[in-house]
């Protein structure tokens, strides 16, 4: 299963944001925005999905529906503990966000974003199709990430597939 993607971790979750359904508009307050307005949403919802049990380990709830989502990976971070895996999508994507999850002992794996700066610190491997490199994030010292990152680079046909990690071990 899964779980020998990760063995060292004490779990691996899927992490991500949701805005809830419209509100129907029957209240004199709703009725006066359009179907669809902002104001009419249910609010958000982050979720973080356990991949070995396919089950639900935690949700957090947000009343603004135009959050975003970076911030309430912060309070599930502080929820979830350490030693964790977290898998998200680009919308978390941020130096920032990368550095907290590994100062607070935890470790992710994320798509990498085109047009993100980053410096060659050295490689493993480097073939036609796969290629593992340890980068520094960031060109320069103003916006660089506090932490190196693995990139590894996947060419299945003609498509490069590129996700950034913090677990530095490729064992």
């Amino acid at each position: 299963g899964i779980a020998k993607l990760a063995p060292w971790a004490d779990g691996i979750f899927a992490v991500d944001d949701t805005t809830r359904d419209a509100m129907g508009r029957k209240t004199s307050a709703l009725k006066a925005h359009p179907k669809g307005a902002m104001q009419t949403l249910g609010g958000r919802l982050s979720c973080a999905i356990d991949l070995k049990t396919h089950l639900i380990a935690e949700v957090l709830y947000d009343p603004d529906a135009a959050a975003n989502e970076k911030p309430h990976f912060h309070q599930l971070l502080e929820v979830m503990g350490t030693n964790k895996l977290f898998v998200f999508d680009r919308g978390y994507f941020a130096f920032t966000l990368f550095d907290r999850v590994t100062n607070s002992g935890n470790f992710f794996v994320t798509r990498l974003r085109q047009k993100t700066s980053f410096k060659v610190k050295g490689r493993s491997v480097d073939t036609d199709v796969y290629r593992d490199s340890t980068i520094e994030l960031g060109k320069h010292r103003a916006d660089r990430a506090e932490h190196p990152v693995r990139l590894i680079e996947i060419k299945i046909g003609d498509t490069r597939n590129s996700y950034l990690t913090n677990v530095l071990d490729p064992r």
